[in-house]
């Protein structure tokens, strides 16, 4: 079962198991948000408008999520995507179901909840459950340009404590199930100008090298919030080296008893506020 903090995602091995979970619409195999934890250490979940408190007892059916099934769960889909099941009979109703594990499937539609619907092997639609997300591998396909314009390839310009993005998992040896993903920044661990390599790190430590012709499939992360409070805490100190500057303008228009060049400052410094 193992410990929960709030914000942590757990989940139900089998709603069935636990007595109204189904009748709140919770599912088997989906991550739900620990919305607080009891004085008994168990958990509080939601679903929607409905709250749900685990007993101690009821907490042998649940496990935490791990990174990988909280991204999964979330993933979201739009028509024209690629999807795998690695696993049929995962699904809930994988018994019965005309799908071939392996095989690609395109996604011709979203249903209502952003769930994706393909057609199966004999064309026939088939549209997936809730549960069902952490049992199909969303296939992430670029374009052919997006990656070539990638031209990052100096490791000069990284330093450890950088962060990355991976463009193409495909191109990069081990990346593929260790839980990397794409356009997820990464922390670089270590840089080795002379071998042209860098390493990175995921959440669960597991550790990546990158190196050579690599190198040209992963870009910097640009942190888009950072940048906006640095770009306006430039323009602040902008702001006070002018005001610093109109002040000393000022006085000097005075002692100088030009009156109209003092005023002529105080608008221009106004043009600043």
């Amino acid at each position: 079962m193992g410990e929960f903090n709030v914000n942590d995602y757990l989940i139900i091995t089998d709603v069935t198991k636990v007595n109204g979970l189904e009748d709140m619409l919770f599912v088997s195999w989906f991550p739900y948000k620990v919305e607080s934890i009891t004085k008994d250490n168990t958990a509080v979940i939601k679903n929607g408008k409905h709250t749900f408190i685990f007993t101690p007892l009821e907490m042998q059916h649940v496990i935490k999520a791990n990174e990988t099934q909280i991204e999964k769960a979330f993933t979201k889909f739009k028509k024209g995507d690629k999807v795998v099941v690695p696993d049929v009979s995962r699904l809930l109703y994988g018994d019965t179901l005309d799908i071939t594990a392996g095989v690609e499937y395109e996604v011709f539609e979203i249903d209502k909840y952003g769930l994706p619907i393909i057609k199966d092997n004999y064309n026939g639609r088939f549209g997936f459950l809730k549960g069902d997300l952490l049992f199909i591998n969303k296939i992430e396909t670029f374009k052919v340009e997006e990656v070539e314009c990638n031209t990052y390839q100096s490791i000069e310009q990284y330093d450890i404590s950088d962060r990355v993005l991976l463009t193409n998992l495909d191109k990069i040896k081990g990346a593929r199930g260790r839980s990397f993903f794409y356009n997820k920044p990464y922390d670089i661990v270590d840089v080795s100008i002379n071998d042209k390599a860098l390493t990175i790190k995921n959440g669960f430590s597991n550790q990546l090298i990158i190196s050579g012709e690599e190198l040209k499939y992963i870009k910097p992360y640009i942190d888009i919030v950072q940048q906006k409070e640095i770009h306006n805490f430039i323009d602040e100190l902008e702001k006070k080296h002018i005001k610093h500057n109109v002040s000393i303008m000022i006085d000097e228009a005075l002692k100088e008893g030009r009156f109209d060049r003092a005023k002529e400052i105080v608008d221009m410094g106004l043009q600043f506020e």
